[in-house]
């Protein structure tokens, strides 16, 4: 098999109780009730034993809104996988301690530490349910599960060590930041006001870099994936986290949408025979092979070596051909240049 699987992002259902302004499915899914079914998630669990798979992450929509999801979480966990709840944090207050024990990490997504910032982006009144479920969280001691995600914007972006201080002071595990981004065809007005420029990034970056060290032993804080240029697709060695969403359509990575994408759909087919299918090995030579014809990468020094024109979902969200880079060649260029820099130090 042409692609080493290390987890999956599984969209358990499109039913949501939120309607986030820069959600990438839109409105148009929220009324329709789009779920796994229980029968095809034992099956689907099956295989992911056999492929060697070790993590599983439960989104949605809203996932606690599956009438199943409590036993999905126990059903992960009996077959020893590492299980991820995604979810908005609002109706955790409905559960107690004992439903969330086959939880090894909850992912809370907030976008403000106040009302006023998070119910802007979340909708009137959800930041008050989110603290609801976090002080529940705090009474059943399990803080220490938890991780904060907060996706950057042009409203949010120069709050990052606010949104540190919050986290350090709640005790929680960890928080990551992710990007906004706005996909080719994208008529969500929010999104392409808000979404941060390429200079924007580079200074991020370098922002949380200085945090991970200012913060080292109190927080666990993820930088911005793959800005570096390490795009697990492009590497037969290295493993991806697939996609598969509400209808059950499987996807190379959790940031692609639509059919163009689909490699499969677990209803229909075993994940098995779809990671072997002829989309799937299609698509990846093509992501593998695109640096050999994008303009941007032809008289780079870095190309092929060291680069193979980093992340392909970022450069989808550019083009929707994927012929270009991610835009983070300035990005990639600091980042290599350390490393070497780095080994050049340690040999001497």
């Amino acid at each position: 098999m042409n692609i080493s699987v290390g987890g999956i992002y599984l969209e358990t259902t499109s039913i949501c109780n939120l309607r986030c302004t820069y959600c990438y499915h839109g409105n148009n899914i929220y009324n329709h009730d789009n779920s796994i079914s229980i029968d095809v998630y034992k099956s689907l669990i099956e295989e992911l034993v056999v492929l060697g798979v070790k993590d599983i992450e439960l989104s949605g929509g809203e996932p606690l809104l599956h009438p199943y999801i409590l036993e999905m979480m126990k059903i992960a966990k009996e077959n020893k996988l590492f299980v991820k709840l995604i979810t908005n944090g609002t109706l955790i207050n409905k559960y107690d301690i004992n439903d969330l024990e086959y939880a090894d990490e909850i992912s809370i997504s907030i976008d403000g530490i106040n009302s006023n910032d998070h119910d802007r982006i979340r909708g009137q009144g959800s930041f008050v349910l989110l603290r609801n479920g976090i002080e529940a969280m705090r009474r059943w001691h399990i803080l220490h599960k938890v991780v904060l995600c907060i996706t950057l914007n042009r409203t949010n972006y120069k709050k990052i060590n606010t949104f540190l201080v919050f986290a350090i002071n709640l005790g929680v595990k960890g928080i990551n930041f992710n990007l906004m981004h706005e996909s080719p065809g994208n008529q969500n007005s929010f999104i392409h006001d808000q979404v941060l420029e390429q200079d924007d990034i580079i200074i991020i970056q370098d922002e949380l870099n200085d945090y991970k060290n200012k913060y080292n032993g109190c927080l666990n804080i993820s930088t911005i994936r793959n800005l570096g240029g390490d795009c697990p697709l492009l590497y037969n060695d290295k493993s991806t986290m697939l996609r598969i969403d509400y209808n059950g359509n499987v996807y190379l990575c959790e940031g692609f949408c639509g059919q163009d994408f689909a490699i499969g759909n677990i209803n229909n087919n075993k994940l098995i025979d779809i990671l072997l299918g002829k989309k799937c090995v299609e698509l990846l030579n093509f992501f593998r092979d695109r640096i050999n014809i994008i303009d941007e990468c032809k008289n780079c020094c870095l190309r092929n070596k060291f680069c193979l024109g980093g992340c392909v979902v970022d450069a989808y969200y550019r083009q929707a051909d994927c012929l270009c880079t991610d835009g983070c060649c300035e990005i990639r260029f600091k980042e290599i240049t350390k490393k070497l820099l780095k080994f050049r130090y340690q040999e001497s």
